[in-house]
């Protein structure tokens, strides 16, 4: 097993586990994604993302963890972001999601982040028991919003 930092050559593969994530969470009707924007948001001039992956082998890719720098403004405190944590269906119960999110602390603590935040579907409940596990604290007092499409088009004019 091997987990590093996704370089170029590894994006097609991300982009086709991205739609097989957006598959499995029932979204894959909101499922745009294509190399060339992953490319510009994880290696562009304006690059914010960061990227992970676990390989079984160089190039057989078992998963991914998409990240971005975030701030607590109550807490004063920066955070890394976890959008997206996944591993092929496959490769699921041999230690891939553990340690990308190990990777990912590690990461984030050396780069002087204070701590992880991500989400969970409420019916993953898999995904949420495996969160737990570690020591995650879930918090039920927010709700989730967006603004997309037309009304987002109308707020921003």
């Amino acid at each position: 097993m091997n987990i590093r930092k996704a370089d170029l050559e590894d994006l097609p593969q991300i982009v086709a586990m991205m739609r097989e994530f957006a598959e499995f969470e029932n979204l894959l009707g909101e499922f745009s994604l294509d190399v060339e924007r992953l490319s510009a948001t994880a290696f562009g001039e304006r690059a914010f993302v960061r990227l992970l992956v676990a390989a079984e082998a160089e190039n057989n890719l078992m998963g991914f963890a998409l990240l971005y720098p975030k701030f607590a403004s109550f807490r004063g405190e920066r955070s890394l972001y976890l959008e997206d944590l996944y591993v092929r269906k496959d490769a699921r119960g041999r230690g891939f999601g553990l340690a990308l999110l190990k990777t990912a602390a590690k990461m984030a603590k050396a780069e002087g982040f204070a701590r992880l935040d991500w989400q969970a579907l409420k019916w993953n409940t898999p995904a949420i028991d495996f969160y737990r596990k570690i020591g995650a604290q879930s918090d039920e007092s927010n709700i989730n919003f967006r603004l997309i499409g037309e009304d987002f088009e109308k707020l921003a004019a």
